[in-house]
């Protein structure tokens, strides 16, 4: 699946008896173009092992004052290529589930789509949507506290847009070992 746009929403599940209103609060998916260096992919290197990183101990480490590392973080969240600094947490051992669900829809107008999309939005559990191109159309994280939990939120899913939706795939999530998006380049030695 090619990813068209992605939103991740707070952590839900862990506050819904506080009845608050939710928006989600990221989105990925601009098409504006910025210039980055090698210093900005440093920064971006050390900053997705810790976003907790100081500015001085990465500094450090890229041997640059501070207050160019500084400067530069704010760049980058400035231009929209670092979006947000985030704590993942482990739900399991507080009860949670997490499943990831996978939706091909039925070709349909575009305000159908957009109203599935506006409903996962609404789950209860709901932490991160994909929308992408591919074999899935849809793609979305829930946290559930049992399966049962899950299966009323695709029946309900299904009840609301079966019209819409042509094929829905489900797995658990049982355990994520390390969450890192940012690549790691190796120098190739040319024979």
């Amino acid at each position: 699946c090619t990813v068209v746009d992605a939103h991740f929403s707070p952590y839900k599940i862990l506050f819904k008896d506080l009845k608050i209103e939710y928006d989600f609060y990221g989105y990925v998916g601009s098409t504006k173009k910025t210039s980055t260096d090698d210093m900005d992919y440093a920064i971006m290197k050390e900053l997705s092992q810790d976003a907790r990183a100081t500015t001085t101990s990465i500094a450090k480490k890229l041997e640059k004052n501070p207050s160019i590392i500084n400067y530069r973080i704010k760049n980058l969240v400035k231009s929209g290529i670092i979006t947000k600094f985030t704590t993942l947490m482990d739900l399991a051992p507080l009860g949670i589930r997490w499943y990831y669900t996978l939706l091909k829809v039925k070709q349909v107008n575009e305000s159908a789509e957009k109203d599935l999309i506006k409903h996962i939005k609404n789950i209860p559990g709901i932490f991160y949507l994909i929308r992408g191109v591919g074999n899935y159309d849809l793609c979305f994280e829930t946290h559930c506290r049992s399966p049962k939990e899950l299966e009323a939120i695709l029946h309900e899913l299904h009840a609301s847009f079966g019209a819409t939706i042509k094929k829905v795939d489900n797995v658990e999530i049982l355990e994520e070992y390390k969450c890192d998006f940012f690549p790691y380049l190796m120098k190739v030695n040319q024979a």
